[in-house]
C-alpha cells in the first residue's frame, strides 16, 4: 500500500528505457530555455572613458539613473571607462544627450558614446558567455 496523495493512491513504475530518454530530453530542453539569455534590443549600451580612479559602480547607477533605468554597469574600480547597460534605447539615448557634454566620475571629464554595430554584437556576445560560464555551464569530463 502506498500513501495517499490529493485523495488518490499513486501507482508508482518505472519508466522503460525509451520514457526515460523522452523524459531527459524534455528536461534538457526545459532548461535550455530557462537558461536562454534574453534577447537584447540594439542601442542599450553606452561606453564612458575618462573615468577617475576613485570611481565605483555606484556612482555611474547614479550619474545614468539621472537620465534612465539603468540595468547594469559593467565597470571596475581603477579603470578608465566601462559599459553601462540601459533598458531601453530612449533610456540610453536620453542619457547620451545628457552626458555627451562631458559629465564627471571620480573628479575626472568623462567622454561617453554608444556602442553600436560590430563592437555592440562581440560585448554582447562577451557578456553571454560570462554569464554561461558563471551558470557552470561547462560539462567536466
Amino acid at each position: 500500500g502506498g500513501e495517499e496523495v490529493s485523495g488518490a493512491t499513486p501507482q508508482w513504475r518505472l519508466l522503460d528505457a525509451a520514457e526515460e530518454e523522452a523524459y531527459k530530453q524534455r528536461v534538457q530542453e526545459r532548461n535550455a530555455a530557462r537558461n536562454a539569455p534574453p534577447p537584447l534590443e540594439k542601442g542599450l549600451l553606452l561606453r564612458f572613458e575618462g573615468a577617475g580612479a576613485d570611481t565605483d559602480r555606484e556612482q555611474v547607477s547614479a550619474l545614468c539613473g539621472e537620465w534612465g533605468t539603468v540595468d547594469f554597469v559593467d565597470y571596475s574600480r581603477g579603470d578608465a571607462s566601462g559599459t553601462v547597460r540601459f533598458r531601453s534605447p530612449a533610456d540610453a539615448k536620453a542619457a547620451l544627450d545628457g552626458l555627451g557634454g562631458g559629465a564627471e566620475l571620480g573628479g575626472e571629464a568623462t567622454a561617453w558614446r554608444q556602442v553600436e554595430g560590430e563592437e555592440e554584437e562581440a560585448y554582447v556576445a562577451a557578456v553571454r558567455e560570462k554569464m554561461a560560464a558563471r551558470k557552470g555551464g561547462g560539462k567536466g569530463g
